[in-house]
């Protein structure tokens, strides 16, 4: 299961799996000031929709600004939430394939990361901010 979990965690695998191993509530301070780019680089598609909820709500609702704060700190947890998904993507994928080579292929592929991701999330938070600061409320 470890192998399995580095091979979902791709790039900077060994230091997850560490921080991971520790235990306990990591910080993530990339996934804190860009959570939407940082959701999507670790492909976690769900949690980046959620977290864009934020910038709409202070470009539509502006006297509600200060809930744009709240859709941040999933970010924070960022690497708690990816520890969850890599243990259950990897128990999943395990339960359904019984080839070995196959199953570590299927886990590689559905971890790992996303540098287009990444930077159409950096690209969404620009916008983003673009858009607030011309509404007037950032």
């Amino acid at each position: 299961m470890d192998d399995d979990i580095r091979l979902f965690f791709g790039v900077n695998g060994e230091k997850l799996a560490r921080i991971q191993a520790a235990g306990g509530l990591p910080f993530c301070w990339p996934g804190l000031l860009f959570p939407q780019a940082w959701f999507l680089y670790r492909k976690m598609y769900g949690w980046a929709a959620l977290v864009s909820a934020g910038p709409l709500v202070v470009v539509y609702l502006p006297h509600l600004s200060f809930l744009a704060w709240l859709a941040a700190l999933p970010g924070a947890l960022g690497l708690k939430l990816y520890f969850e998904q890599g243990r259950r993507t990897v128990r999943d994928i395990r339960a359904e394939t019984r080839d070995d080579v196959a199953a570590r292929a299927l886990i590689s592929r559905a971890g790992g990361v996303s540098r287009i991701g990444g930077a159409v999330g950096l690209v969404y938070a620009f916008a983003a901010f673009v858009v607030a600061l011309k509404a007037g409320v950032a």
